[in-house]
């Protein structure tokens, strides 16, 4: 339910069910704190912690296509770096370089036109259900993953990333 949605939207929805009232700089203090808990086990993450067939897979990908990261996280850049695969997309946008976190459809609009296409010239791979929405409301086909492949809305239910090669033939 939380995944794709910013921390402070995150933090909003988990206090909608409860009682408990909390000031924005408390909010701010509290997400700050999740993210520099996340931040320090991000820090130990390296490029052993991908998949091996799913980094094969976006280096075949990347010979054909240019590739994008549109995520919400404004710690997207520093995981692909982690992972040593940042350099395999022609476009990184995160967190930090939008207003609005899925499902509004600001993320894959931004990366769209930084590399110069039409939103009916990409695929969005997306594992959630927020993501889905986004990508569907700014006008992309959606590949879902995970979660997302169950939802009727979906464009292109998958179950892996080498089923996206039979979706771009």
């Amino acid at each position: 339910m939380l995944r794709g949605i910013s921390r402070a939207e995150s933090l909003d929805i988990i206090l909608s069910g409860s009682s408990l009232k909390l000031t924005e700089r408390e909010k701010n203090s509290l997400t700050e704190e999740k993210n520099n808990i996340y931040r320090d086990m991000l820090s130990k993450m390296s490029e052993s912690d991908i998949d091996t067939e799913t980094k094969n897979m976006l280096i075949t990908l990347k010979k054909k296509y240019m590739l994008a990261v549109a995520s919400s996280s404004k710690n997207a850049l520093y995981i692909l770096q982690k992972l040593k695969i940042d350099i395999l997309f022609n476009v990184i946008v995160q967190g930090s370089d939008i207003n609005y976190s899925k499902p509004h459809p600001e993320v894959f609009m931004l990366a769209s036109e930084k590399m110069k296409l039409k939103s009916k010239e990409c695929l969005v791979v997306e594992d959630s259900k927020s993501g889905v929405i986004a990508a569907l409301a700014g006008g992309f086909d959606c590949a879902g993953l995970g979660d997302a492949s169950k939802l009727n809305c979906t464009t292109y239910p998958i179950k892996n990333l080498k089923n996206i090669e039979a979706i771009l033939l």
